[in-house]
């Protein structure tokens, strides 16, 4: 692969990238990074430079799923008065700025990908292929890897620059937004359903050659109909209210859940999903519909970014290197207390093997002592609560390995665990679906599906003969439960426009909760209107005076 520029900014770096060298921009490149100038000059090129886009799209997974969307969301609880300055404490708080360094990493990792796609783009229509076949699923998967990024964009920012060619200087610098409603619309939905036409599902995925590339896992036709799906979802829901969506978002989903049902897409037991979410990849690539894919050498290190408290060596292996063993643990957000008790008094599976409440000391490292405090519920009822419980869904750790029957060495191990990261799974698109079903008052076929989640988490199921307002509201505790810490509860609130209200609500619990440390420590003043989405990074305002405009609630 060929060093580039990695651009901070998308104005002044994609003018830099097109027309100059600028020494105190020169870093050495993440994995995965082309430049186009004499490189694509073979399919094999073109396809390294598809890799490269997916690598750069996996650097973000914890950047934008776990500090901007689940940090943000009601299922974490970010400790107020942490021992120095942390980033999910800042952002779950709303202290943070448009300078918060996650922001520009976000901004600027998505332009990236965006960028590797277009210059791959620019070389493919006049590359010559074997098969023709493997040049229309080329094109497929650059423009769903380019409209899942423009997507993203405009979930965390709103109304951002759309960059669907390579850009000149002059062109980068006179680029302005473009409204996130009609980002989606007219560049998204199109440029997904072209995605759509040119793949294959997975396996008839081809490699440069012509030889099968199914075991790569990459975006497929499944993956991008789920993504379109989901573009829809967001369409319709709140703030954009778009009514025209919903038919086809309903029968999208009903046919991927269709075809996904009958592919094996479904985990059918609590044992099968507790795989998904430990060391073994078969059972992920099986049930996932996309995901970020993470080998030994390309680990997810998402343990190290989502659990708040240094683990013994019980938890994670001596060989690897991590903060973690002196106790200096940099994210500081816990289980949201009456997340915690729900799981804890229904006996749910998916608590009981993603959750951890204590740790036991080991040698010269420190074990882990949780607090119990007394909370109030929604309806009034007071518990008693843990407080401070581990997120430990991204740390298959070998007890929790061993209880499903995975093998694993973690004398393996250096930075972390070769896990993937979920997308998109198909109880995403169960759930999406049960939602439009309640709405056309089909609350049975509704309750149908939330009960076969519940089933198979061992809980008790729902009534289904209950009113829509129940119904609706068992689903979206059902997607609350199901994707913690997934980074899917923080969109689902601000589909539902509930995200200010979710906010409040939590933060008040605490500060009305038996431990009298939140009086001083937690404030709602900064949960205001427009905060559901982040602020243009600051170095994106300063590349081009006056080019943009911040996002309300930030200026």
């Amino acid at each position: 692969m060929k060093n580039i520029f990695k651009y901070t900014a998308l104005v002044a770096g994609l003018a830099l990238l097109s027309v100059s060298c600028n020494n105190d921009k020169l870093v050495i490149p993440p994995v995965g990074s082309l430049s186009s100038e004499g490189y694509f000059t073979t399919p094999a090129h073109i396809e390294e430079g598809i890799r490269g886009a997916y690598a750069k799209a996996t650097g973000l997974e914890g950047n934008e799923y776990i500090y901007l969307s689940e940090t943000r969301s009601d299922n974490v609880w970010a400790d107020p008065a942490p021992n120095a300055t942390r980033d999910a404490t800042e952002i779950g708080h709303y202290r943070f700025n448009a300078s918060q360094g996650t922001l520009e990493s976000v901004w600027s990792g998505w332009y990236s990908v965006i960028y590797n796609v277009n210059n791959v783009l620019a070389n493919l229509d006049n590359m010559d292929f074997t098969k023709d076949a493997v040049k229309k699923q080329f094109r497929g998967e650059l423009l769903f890897l380019r409209a899942y990024a423009h997507f993203e964009l405009v979930r965390v920012f709103g109304n951002v620059p759309v960059v669907d060619h390579v850009l000149g200087a002059a062109e980068a610098a006179e680029l302005k937004q473009t409204a996130g409603a009609d980002i989606l619309k007219n560049t998204v939905i199109p440029q997904l359903k072209e995605a759509i036409e040119l793949l294959p599902y997975q396996s008839g995925m081809l490699s440069y050659n012509g030889g099968s590339a199914s075991s790569e896992f990459r975006g497929d036709k499944l993956a991008a109909q789920a993504m379109l799906a989901r573009v829809y979802m967001t369409l319709y829901g709140w703030p954009y209210k778009d009514s025209s969506v919903k038919a086809e978002a309903k029968s999208l989903l009903k046919s991927v859940i269709d075809y996904a049902t009958a592919n094996g897409y479904w985990a059918p037991t609590a044992t099968e999903w507790k795989k998904m979410f430990t060391t073994d990849r078969v059972a992920q690539n099986k049930y996932f519909i996309f995901s970020f894919q993470h080998t030994a050498a390309t680990s997810n290190t998402l343990a190290f970014i989502s659990c708040a408290e240094a683990l013994t060596v019980d938890y994670l292996p001596t060989t690897v290197t991590n903060s973690r063993f002196n106790g200096n643990a940099m994210y500081t957000g816990f289980v949201e207390a009456t997340l915690r008790h729900e799981y804890q008094v229904t006996g749910d599976e998916r608590g009981k093997f993603c959750i951890l409440d204590t740790m036991a000391p080991v040698g010269t490292y420190k074990g882990y002592t949780n607090r119990e405090t007394e909370f109030t519920l929604d309806g009034g009822e007071k518990v008693t609560a843990y407080e401070r419980s581990l997120n430990t869904k991204w740390v298959p750790y070998a007890a929790k390995r061993e209880s499903v029957g995975v093998t694993f060495d973690d004398l393996d191990l250096n930075t972390g665990w070769p896990m993937n990261f979920p997308i998109i799974r198909t109880e995403d698109m169960m759930l999406l679906y049960a939602e439009l079903l309640v709405e056309d008052n089909d609350v049975a076929g509704a309750m149908e599906i939330v009960n076969r989640i519940r089933t198979r988490a061992g809980v008790e199921a729902r009534p289904t003969n209950c009113s829509a307002t129940d119904a609706l509201s068992y689903v979206k505790k059902e997607r609350k439960l199901e994707f913690f810490g997934e980074g899917i509860r923080w969109f689902d609130e601000i589909r539902y426009g509930e995200w200010k209200d979710a906010t409040l609500k939590m933060f008040n619990r605490y500060l009305n909760s038996s431990n009298p440390g939140y009086e001083s420590t937690v404030s709602t003043v900064s949960v205001v209107d427009g905060k559901y989405l982040c602020p243009i990074p600051e170095t994106e305002m300063d590349a081009v005076p006056g080019l943009y405009t911040q996002n309300e609630g930030w200026k």
